[in-house]
């Protein structure tokens, strides 16, 4: 049988490769928030910390990995995009196989192990995000599900380094810590010694982390934007109901009927609470004495709660869907493995083991071929945009990117000032319609804007900068201002001719067209 689990979980890896690969790594447009990531971990890879390179809500040990990757591809020549990207991509695969890992220590068969991993993969944000590359939620879910496998396998300290991590990567996911901490002391076994050497693992975490900060001098900054900007959140609220509809139709149309991972899910949950509410004593029994299922169990339910409090797009599913593929393996694998099987039933339990790994493969190449690239343009496109920009700074204009941030990363050069987003969370502690990006007392020359940001709707950029988009930039969403003056003296760039930016064929080199940008 040793044979047999090795050829699956080899097969369970390889179709998670194949459907990130799906989702076409190599050429994709950098899209959405994961332009901010990629600028904050090139900015890293330079040696400019985050926070100060941009001012985001979220904890950025991410973007420090994801950095770290960068620079090390840099020495073997590597292109920044495609480091940062396989980083990613091998997060998604470690994950795979912790979630193979988790259902099978939890249930005590491998079957239940290549379930999981199979209902994993039509988690479409974890491989979409995962071929995308930099997205915070993908390395929380990595460390979420390494701190179960770490607790079940008696690492206390990196069960607990672990959970840190992953609070580290994004604060919601602090649930797992604060669950395998409580199950433990809930526990039988040297509930007090084992909960300490959890707290000390997620301590470590945590100083080599603040310790970055520290040492480049930055960690007021850091602290007030993690865990003071993210308090001021002013995202609308929906009702609970469409809440709950979100998380049971993975983020869809509001009338989408309810996806197969969250509803087994719930049904697993239904039959637990059922057991639990016929069997007190066992499930006390359990507490005291498998402090892993309790630990998973408690964070699973909280995940879920949490996200049907509070979440804002498609990633925040993901700090609940690998609980859902681990749950439903686990029940799929008590469900073959009833009582105490003979051989001919766990060959039967492989062969439907083996079919839902088949299923799942497909279903995750089916998902990425309806999402497709993701634009009408690729990687290459914003390659083009970002060398555009670049004559921007070969003509001495200084350039503040206002959400295309990704364009900055790829010409290897800071912001003019770090608000190039202007998050809702920000709104608390400045007015973005007066806001001036002053730097030195000095007005940037270009203003780059993009995802349906325009600064300065008070005014500002009215009287003192003139629109020189050219024509298809505008059917993309993204502007482009001019100074009308400044103190360098240097005349602001004409609009380009109409016809010759439209056929991207040149215009006044001075304000050159530029590739379009979602």
């Amino acid at each position: 049988m040793k044979a047999v689990r090795a050829i699956a979980v080899t097969l369970l890896l390889a179709a998670a490769l194949s459907v990130c690969a799906a989702y076409d790594i190599t050429g994709r447009a950098i899209l959405a928030d994961n332009q901010i990531f990629f600028f904050l971990s090139e900015r890293a890879a330079a040696g400019v910390p985050p926070h100060v390179s941009m001012a985001d809500p979220k904890t950025q040990l991410s973007s420090l990995l994801s950095g770290a990757a960068i620079a090390a591809g840099a020495i073997a020549g590597i292109d920044p995009v495609m480091s940062f990207r396989a980083l990613s991509v091998a997060s998604v695969l470690m994950s795979v196989w912790l979630a193979y890992r988790l259902a099978t220590m939890l249930s005590g068969h491998a079957v239940a192990g290549v379930a999981a991993g199979a209902a994993l993969m039509v988690v479409e944000g974890l491989f979409l995000e995962g071929a995308s590359g930099g997205r915070p939620h993908v390395f929380t879910v990595t460390a979420m599900l390494a701190a179960h496998v770490l607790m079940i396998a008696r690492r206390y300290i990196a069960s607990g380094f672990a959970a840190a991590c992953a609070l580290l990567c994004w604060q919601p996911s602090a649930i797992v810590l604060g669950s395998i901490g409580l199950s433990l002391l809930l526990s039988r076994e040297a509930p007090l010694r084992r909960a300490t050497l959890v707290a000390l693992g997620a301590a470590i975490a945590a100083a080599a982390y603040e310790a970055y900060f520290v040492w480049h001098g930055v960690a007021g900054e850091q602290l007030f934007q993690e865990f003071v900007l993210p308090t001021g959140s002013i995202h609308r609220m929906d009702s609970l109901f469409e809440n709950f509809w979100f998380v049971v139709t993975d983020a869809r149309a509001y009338r989408a009927w309810p996806r197969l991972l969250p509803a087994l899910f719930l049904l697993v949950v239904l039959v637990r609470w059922a057991g639990a509410l016929a069997r007190p004593r066992a499930v006390v029994e359990t507490v005291r004495a498998r402090p892993e299922v309790t630990a998973f169990w408690i964070a699973a339910h909280l995940g879920f709660a949490f996200t049907v409090y509070e979440h804002q797009a498609h990633p925040d599913l993901l700090l609940v869907q690998p609980y859902y593929a681990v749950a439903c393996g686990w029940l799929l694998g008590e469900l073959l493995l009833l009582g105490s099987p003979s051989r001919r039933r766990i060959a039967v339990a492989w062969a439907v083991v083996m079919l839902l790994l088949g299923w799942g493969y497909m279903q995750g190449r089916l998902i990425a071929r309806l999402i497709g690239p993701g634009a009408a343009f690729g990687l290459a496109d914003q390659r083009a945009m970002a060398d555009a920009i670049r004559l921007y700074y070969d003509h001495r204009r200084t350039v503040w990117m206002l959400g295309p941030m990704h364009l900055l990363a790829l010409l290897h050069q800071n912001n003019w000032v770090p608000y190039g987003f202007f998050w809702d969370d920000l709104n608390r502690h400045m007015d973005t319609d007066a806001y001036r990006p002053l730097r030195d007392g000095r007005m940037p020359n270009i203003i780059v804007s993009g995802r349906g940001i325009v600064p300065g709707q008070a005014g500002w950029r009215r009287h003192e900068y003139q629109d020189v988009t050219p024509p298809r930039f505008q059917v993309h969403n993204v502007r482009v201002f001019a100074r009308k003056f400044d103190a360098d003296g240097i005349p602001p760039p004409p609009a380009p001719r109409a016809g010759a930016a439209a056929a991207g064929k040149g215009g006044d080199s001075a304000a050159p067209p530029i590739a379009p940008e979602n």
